[in-house]
Protein backbone atom coordinates (compact mmCIF):
# COMPACT_ATOMS: atom_id res chain seq x y z
CA UNK A 1 0.00 0.00 0.00
CA UNK A 2 1.27 3.52 -0.95
CA UNK A 3 -0.46 6.36 1.63
CA UNK A 4 -1.11 10.10 0.36
CA UNK A 5 -1.22 12.42 3.09
CA UNK A 6 -3.15 15.29 1.53
CA UNK A 7 -1.93 18.23 4.19
CA UNK A 8 -4.43 20.86 5.54
CA UNK A 9 -2.72 24.48 5.37
CA UNK A 10 -3.82 27.36 7.64
CA UNK A 11 -6.05 28.67 4.43
CA UNK A 12 -7.42 25.02 3.97
CA UNK A 13 -8.86 22.34 6.35
CA UNK A 14 -8.82 19.59 4.12
CA UNK A 15 -11.16 17.34 5.57
CA UNK A 16 -13.97 19.76 5.52
CA UNK A 17 -13.01 20.93 1.68
CA UNK A 18 -13.27 16.80 0.46
CA UNK A 19 -16.81 16.43 1.84
CA UNK A 20 -17.91 19.59 0.38
CA UNK A 21 -16.30 18.62 -3.15
CA UNK A 22 -17.69 15.73 -2.84
CA UNK A 23 -21.37 16.85 -1.87
CA UNK A 24 -20.76 19.09 -5.01
CA UNK A 25 -19.63 16.50 -7.60
CA UNK A 26 -22.88 14.86 -7.65
CA UNK A 27 -23.61 18.09 -10.48
CA UNK A 28 -21.90 16.82 -13.63
CA UNK A 29 -20.87 20.33 -14.83
CA UNK A 30 -18.52 21.29 -11.45
CA UNK A 31 -16.63 18.13 -11.49
CA UNK A 32 -13.85 19.73 -13.89
CA UNK A 33 -13.47 22.47 -11.57
CA UNK A 34 -13.61 20.15 -8.52
CA UNK A 35 -11.16 18.36 -9.76
CA UNK A 36 -8.48 21.13 -10.55
CA UNK A 37 -8.88 22.14 -6.74
CA UNK A 38 -7.34 18.78 -5.27
CA UNK A 39 -4.77 19.18 -8.15
CA UNK A 40 -3.19 21.31 -6.15
CA UNK A 41 -1.92 17.98 -3.99
CA UNK A 42 1.11 16.80 -6.05
CA UNK A 43 1.96 13.23 -5.98
CA UNK A 44 3.09 10.60 -8.72
CA UNK A 45 0.09 8.30 -7.61
CA UNK A 46 -2.81 11.01 -6.86
CA UNK A 47 -4.01 10.93 -10.79
CA UNK A 48 -6.93 12.33 -12.25
CA UNK A 49 -8.61 8.59 -11.69
CA UNK A 50 -7.64 8.21 -7.91
CA UNK A 51 -9.41 12.12 -7.18
CA UNK A 52 -12.19 11.43 -9.64
CA UNK A 53 -12.88 8.40 -7.29
CA UNK A 54 -12.23 9.96 -4.04
CA UNK A 55 -14.52 12.59 -4.71
CA UNK A 56 -17.10 10.21 -6.14
CA UNK A 57 -16.81 8.48 -2.81
CA UNK A 58 -15.68 4.90 -4.29
CA UNK A 59 -12.05 5.29 -2.67
CA UNK A 60 -11.82 4.97 1.11
CA UNK A 61 -9.73 7.34 3.20
CA UNK A 62 -9.26 8.18 7.06
CA UNK A 63 -8.95 11.01 8.72
CA UNK A 64 -5.77 11.80 10.68
CA UNK A 65 -5.34 15.42 12.48
CA UNK A 66 -5.69 18.16 10.05
CA UNK A 67 -5.23 15.66 6.87
CA UNK A 68 -6.85 12.68 4.54
CA UNK A 69 -5.17 9.68 4.16
CA UNK A 70 -5.65 7.53 1.28
CA UNK A 71 -4.03 4.23 0.68
CA UNK A 72 -3.65 2.78 -2.42
CA UNK A 73 -2.92 -0.72 -3.39
CA UNK A 74 0.84 -0.87 -4.82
Amino acid sequence: MTAIALQSSPMMYTPGVLRWAQAGYKFKKDRKQLREVFKCFEHPRFTDQVIDQLLRGELPYRVEGKDVVIDLPD
